[in-house]
């Protein structure tokens, strides 16, 4: 019986994800800080439109989509994992 070891590209162990550089950390971050930033801005030049629709939509109906969308997050995540 011939017995090989094997390593990944990286030299590291086979089934571990490779690390992300801090570089990359910081940049994502400030992607999602920037993004969050230009939400707020958006939904404060229009805040009577926004605050018309969610009394249109009503309690419920915001509740029920933010449920479904953390529901969606979540099985996604579960898939990828």
């Amino acid at each position: 019986m011939v017995m090989a070891a094997l390593t990944s590209v990286l030299n590291g162990r086979i089934g571990e994800p490779p690390r992300t550089s801090r570089r990359r950390e910081i940049l994502s971050a400030l992607m999602l800080v920037l993004a969050l930033v230009g939400v707020a801005v958006v939904v404060s030049r229009n805040w009577q439109a926004f605050v018309d629709s969610i009394h249109k939509i009503g309690i419920r109906g915001v509740a029920l989509s933010l449920v479904l969308a953390l529901v969606g997050v979540v099985g996604n995540y579960m898939q990828w994992r």
